[in-house]
């Protein structure tokens, strides 16, 4: 969250800034900047919130809310890999993401 934070205080700097035509570059580089920024908090699949989940490569509300459903009914995940038990989560979801999936 903290990156989230920093990332949108970054942007803020940069969309308040007068934009010339030399500055595009600059412009490009703050947005890159935010991407990495919000691509490397972590995402903790026992604690996380629908919201927090849908951050994620290929989650959407249907499946944060599966994800949060599965955990309310069954406890905590063990590893990572037990996202695979809901529907519509595999393997390729879970390479997509795996710097950022915790525990």
């Amino acid at each position: 969250m903290k990156g989230l934070v920093q990332a949108s205080l970054i942007a803020l700097a940069v969309i308040s800034a007068p934009v010339n035509a030399g500055d595009k570059t600059k412009l490009e580089k703050a947005n890159v900047a935010i991407k990495e920024a919000t691509q490397l908090k972590t995402i903790n699949i026992n604690t996380a919130s629908a919201e927090q989940l849908q951050t994620l490569k290929g989650i959407g509300a249907k499946k944060a809310a599966a994800i949060v459903k599965y955990r309310e009914k069954n406890g905590k995940f063990k590893s990572v890999a037990d996202l695979k038990k809901i529907k519509g989560i595999g393997s390729k979801f879970i390479a997509k993401n795996k710097k950022v999936l915790v525990l």
